[in-house]
């Protein structure tokens, strides 16, 4: 008894029951028209694909730093998450927890950083002055006060930032979400982009016989999505505990977990892989600092 038969909806070739592709076109055979949690679990299951070895993952990248590297490095990987994707998912979790602004969804008084400043303020000899973070850009009289009072030129570029600047302060929240969204989305990018400018700076702090890059990459992906991590819990924390405490055992779990990362990696004794650890981490420190300014910079220009 030959097979039942279904027509592919793309060249309507015939395509036996139970094949997911047509043999024709190669169009997968599926219904679109499923309800949304469905199709949410498709996204996850097709771009993921964690199955059991998620747990397995992470279980290492938390407690083990740089056993990954070291397992990927000896070509064992049917067993763990790749990399990449382990690092998109976990980012993406974060930087979704911080779109959703849970703050201001859960009604946390974060802090009182409001400040009310009047547009014109008034100089000792009685002229006018705009302050920059509520100027009226509309106001080319008041613009020009902000340039001259800050000591810039007048150009279309500072009267561009100054625009931009007044948007930001206004009291219309939407402009703020607009530069948020556009502040996240070039982070989001940076921080990609960052991965493998720290996987350098690795390398060469790297005792030689130094090993191929790819083997420094690997170790700096793990790295950044442990920091997601971190970034997540403390994200979480912070609805509850609004403390400095947070940020410094936020800083030294990094420190001590790069530490004890290069320890294994780099199999060197806890005192080396310290003094490497300092270096590393003021070296790119002060690279990821020139970077949140060029991306601030870049989001008020952009937003």
């Amino acid at each position: 008894m030959a097979a039942p038969k279904n027509t592919c909806s793309n060249c309507n070739a015939s395509v036996p029951s139970g094949d997911k592709y047509c043999g024709t076109c190669g169009q997968e055979q599926r219904n679109l028209h499923v309800g949304f949690w469905e199709l949410i679990k498709e996204f996850v299951s097709d771009n993921f694909n964690f199955d059991t070895r998620l747990a397995v993952t992470l279980r290492h990248l938390l407690l083990k730093p740089g056993f990954l590297a070291q397992e990927f490095a000896l070509g064992k990987r049917a067993s763990y998450v790749p990399p990449i994707r382990l690092y998109l998912f976990i980012s993406f979790v974060y930087f979704l927890l911080v779109s959703l602004n849970l703050e201001e969804r859960l009604g946390v008084d974060a802090s009182d950083s409001s400040v009310q400043v009047n547009s014109v303020e008034y100089q000792e000899d009685g002229r006018q002055t705009s302050n920059v973070w509520t100027v009226d850009a509309n106001n080319d009289a008041q613009v020009d006060s902000v340039l001259n009072d800050m000591g810039l030129p007048e150009s279309k570029v500072a009267d561009h930032l100054v625009w931009q600047v007044s948007r930001l302060m206004s009291p219309n929240s939407d402009e703020q979400d607009k530069f948020r969204e556009e502040f996240y989305r070039n982070l989001s990018l940076s921080m990609f982009l960052l991965m493998p400018v720290f996987a350098l700076l690795l390398w060469l702090f790297w005792p030689r016989p130094k090993p191929y890059y790819i083997d420094a990459i690997i170790f700096s992906i793990h790295l950044h999505s442990f920091i997601f991590i971190l970034l997540i819990t403390k994200l979480l924390i912070g609805l509850f505990v609004l403390s400095a405490w947070v940020n410094l055992a936020f800083l030294t779990v990094v420190f001590i977990y790069l530490t004890a990362g290069m320890k294994r990696i780099m199999d060197i004794p806890v005192g080396k892989a310290f003094g490497k650890t300092i270096g590393l981490s003021l070296s790119y420190v002060l690279i990821v600092s020139l970077s949140m300014i060029t991306i601030g910079l870049a989001s008020i220009w952009l937003y």
